[in-house]
């Protein structure tokens, strides 16, 4: 068979196979555009290739996939010269027919100004009728509209919702961007927890901000770890300092309590049995408490004090003359006279 027959055969084939892709639901992802009367010309040479070809006449009945199809041939330039006002053309056909992938696209050429003049409230009209259908894409491209204000008035929450409507579908777009709003606490309380939650999701996906986000994350907790492995001994010996302290702090107050007690017992005993001047009761009452000022001067000494010294001795004579004025007046006060009978309170009424 001569050259000219084998490409026939490989030709022929080729579409047969493209007719047999298509009747199993195989779809061209939709993008661009071209003027008609020359499109046709190079239709007709068989320039464009078997996408166009098989694309284009069912197009021209109506057909909403392959007119999506013909839009993103002639957005994207692929197979024929681009051309956005036919792209723009062929989808609105596809998009009026319901086809989800047509109304993102021609929200796409209306947000971006690619054959008609930018027109953002278009845009989300597009989007909207698409994302009401399920679409990912759409869904994350409403919130994308919601979150920067574009087309309609800013809303966080409501970028939130189609955000996490298209992440859930998994959308890594839509997740790393529900990552930076938790991150920030964009319309949502902030919450580190969750944003890493959804950082991670993406970055599984291959989103290159997500991953590195997550690789400083991770440098961060390596860092945090070393440093505390760095501190932990000054931390330990630190906290075993404050609870030797505090046993400490515990014993002194037990010391001094015993002290101030063993001192208040001879004075309530010397002041009412001796006519021996305040000083004097004061310095016998404290020097029969030796060894308990001796517990809380070594107790004091352990917190690297010794404030139990001669100071103190000073200050506590003052105190202890003062408890024996005390003692002294309460015990010479006159009891009070008895009640009158009619005023006892064991009278029966």
């Amino acid at each position: 068979m001569g050259g000219a027959g084998m490409l026939l055969v490989f030709r022929t084939a080729f579409f047969i196979l493209m007719l047999g892709l298509m009747g199993c639901g195989g779809r061209s992802v939709p993008v661009a555009a071209g003027p008609d009367k020359d499109d046709q010309a190079a239709y007709d040479r068989s320039d464009y290739g078997p996408e166009f070809r098989l694309n284009k006449p069912l197009a021209d009945q109506g057909n909403a996939d392959a007119q999506n199809s013909l839009g993103g041939m002639f957005a994207t330039g692929r197979g024929v010269r681009q051309n956005d006002a036919e792209a723009m053309k062929w989808f609105r056909l596809a998009a009026d027919q319901g086809n989800p992938l047509a109304q993102i696209s021609l929200g796409g050429m209306f947000r971006n100004a690619r054959g008609v003049p930018r027109n953002d409230a278009e845009a989300v009209k597009w989007y909207r009728l698409a994302a009401d259908q399920g679409h990912a894409n759409a869904r994350f491209n409403l919130g994308e509209m919601f979150r920067t204000g574009q087309g309609v008035p800013r809303n966080d929450a409501e970028a939130m919702k189609w955000y996490r409507l298209a992440a859930d579908q998994g959308n890594a777009l839509a997740r790393f961007n529900l990552g930076e709003m938790y991150r920030t606490g964009q319309g949502v309380p902030q919450n580190d927890a969750e944003a890493m939650k959804w950082f991670r999701l993406a970055a599984n996906q291959g989103h290159a901000g997500a991953q590195a986000i997550q690789e400083r994350g991770r440098i961060a907790l390596e860092e945090a770890r070393l440093r505390e492995e760095k501190e932990r001994p000054a931390k330990e010996a630190a906290l075993r300092a404050a609870a030797k302290e505090a046993t400490l702090r515990v014993a002194l107050r037990a010391a001094a309590d015993a002290y101030g007690a063993c001192v208040r017992g001879n004075v309530d005993r010397f002041a009412v049995a001796s006519d021996e001047p305040a000083e004097t009761i004061a310095r016998a009452s404290m020097a029969l408490c030796r060894s308990q000022l001796s517990e809380a001067r070594d107790r004091s000494c352990d917190l690297r004090r010794c404030s139990y010294g001669e100071d103190f001795e000073r200050l506590m004579m003052n105190g202890v003359m003062g408890w024996v004025l005390v003692a002294r007046a309460r015990h010479s006060q006159p009891a009070p006279p008895p009640l009158p009978r009619t005023l006892r309170p064991d009278m029966q009424i």
